[in-house]
């Protein structure tokens, strides 16, 4: 029923052909599209089709989703045309850093003023194959007593915005209507991947690409079942929940790796290499991969001590 949206959202080809042979809940079709890497303007269109499906189906369940969404996004998108000032702040992430280098670069009157600058700074920075830059837009609006509110936070890449969370009330108490764009690393979906399978995953927009080995599947249903071994920005491994989005050198804020998460068959960049040896030690064993996951989970392993478990 979801095939469509499917297909516009999720980038990776073996998690698309996989989620189109089950049958997806209301919560997991609703969270794949409104936290996919994907513009928003994107999302709130397909939801509106999505609603037009729901009222089809006379699904109310889903309908009202559909409207939670919609809401929040047309009100964040309406706070760029309205009177107030747009703060913004540059975020240089590499495969070095697991936060990003933030800086507060200038207040804007209106969006094109500070999408403009954006574009301006994304050009000075330039394109670094080993990092990513990224901005967060914050829209300031003057309540009945003449003073600032942060309204709404956006978050731009590429000079396009991907993400948007209300913020504030007039009076300065957080909405407890926003949906967290952050809450878009947790994605519990079921995932066509095996033991011992190694994947390469884009992490934009806010870090760079990093490779993954599958060590764990479990009932495929929990939202821990799935780990992984990769790297940290402190050039060690550890072991991470797939789902939860703890995988890869960057930690906060990430998109859920099951986006874009793809079977890795070419050479391993330089200093990644030990993943093979892993992936040989574990081989498709699912008992393998758990036992190593018993033996080293919470321990973060250098190349040398990775070296000696996979010779013992």
């Amino acid at each position: 029923m979801y095939r469509e949206f499917i297909d516009e959202f999720v980038l990776s080809p073996s998690m698309r052909q996989y989620l189109k042979t089950v049958d997806l809940s209301v919560e997991q079709i609703t969270q794949l599209i409104y936290f996919s890497p994907v513009l928003l303007q994107q999302k709130k269109q397909a939801f509106y089709r999505l609603r037009d499906l729901a009222e089809k189906n006379q699904d109310e369940i889903l309908k009202k989703e559909c409207h939670r969404y919609i809401s929040n996004m047309e009100e964040a998108l309406s706070y760029l045309r309205v009177n107030g000032i747009i703060s913004v702040e540059s975020n240089i992430a590499d495969e070095m850093m697991n936060e990003a280098d933030s800086h507060f670069e200038g207040v804007f009157d209106t969006c094109s003023e500070a999408m403009n600058f954006v574009d301006r700074h994304a050009k000075k920075e330039g394109t670094d194959p080993y990092g990513r830059i990224w901005y967060i837009l914050k829209k300031w609006i003057k309540n009945d007593d003449g003073e600032y509110y942060d309204a709404c936070s956006y978050v731009v890449a590429d000079d396009e915005i991907y993400y948007a969370e209300l913020d504030n009330t007039p009076n300065g108490e957080k909405r407890e209507d926003s949906i967290d764009y952050c809450d878009g690393m947790n994605l519990n979906l079921p995932v066509p991947f095996q033991v011992g399978d190694l994947l390469y995953v884009n992490g934009f927009p806010y870090a760079i690409a990093f490779p993954m080995l599958i060590l764990t599947v479990g009932d495929n249903r929990s939202c821990c079942s799935v780990r992984a071994l990769s790297k940290t920005a402190d050039d060690t491994w550890y072991i991470g929940s797939v789902k939860h989005g703890r995988v890869g050198y960057f930690s906060f804020p990430t998109v859920s790796p099951l986006y874009t998460a793809t079977i890795w068959r070419g050479n391993m960049g330089i200093g990644d290499e030990i993943l093979k040896e892993v992936q040989e030690y574990i081989g498709s064993d699912p008992k393998r991969g758990q036992q190593f996951c018993e033996d080293f989970l919470g321990y973060e392993l250098s190349e040398k001590e990775l070296e000696n478990i996979v010779k013992e």
